[in-house]
């Protein structure tokens, strides 16, 4: 069973400027970079259609004891947005190397001078017995992940990121 998961914060600028940032390769370069992975790396590619962010990050945890058990101290997570209109993605967020995924999209929403960014998601981990508790940690750090965003998207748009 899957594990619901919505995180919604707010960035002061229209959604056209939220989404020129968000694909902008040099904003997506310094977001992998966020948080101190191990390794990252980022790209977008733009189609006619739609454009793609493609975000690797290896990252040091520390999980609790009866995950570690299974992911160990290090854990790989290869996020793709498709963004198929200024105002809306398609998000997955693969934990390689392990039975799970975020599956769900990312909406902006205008609210007077500023957009509102909701990240809607289902966390599957296929292990049996402890899924849910790991989901609940896949969560968190989910959590993590969206709070560095949403200061380096201020910081962005406030003009100190480029």
């Amino acid at each position: 069973m899957a594990t619901r998961y919505t995180h919604t914060f707010t960035w002061d600028a229209p959604p056209a400027a939220v989404h020129a940032m968000v694909t902008d390769p040099g904003y997506q370069e310094q977001r992998a970079q966020a948080g101190s992975p191990i390794s990252a790396e980022a790209s977008v590619t733009k189609a006619a259609d739609a454009t793609t962010i493609s975000v690797h990050r290896l990252m040091a945890i520390d999980p609790p004891g009866f995950i570690k058990n299974f992911v160990g101290d290090k854990i790989g997570i290869q996020e793709t947005q498709t963004w198929t209109s200024p105002t809306e993605a398609t998000l997955l967020v693969e934990i390689l190397k392990q039975p799970g995924d975020v599956r769900g999209t990312i909406r902006l929403a205008e609210s007077g001078a500023s957009t509102v960014v909701t990240v809607e998601a289902s966390i599957a981990v296929k292990v049996p017995l402890v899924g849910g508790k790991v989901e609940g940690y896949v969560a968190s750090i989910v959590d993590r992940l969206l709070v560095k965003d949403e200061e380096l998207g201020k910081a962005w748009l406030a003009g100190g990121g480029r």
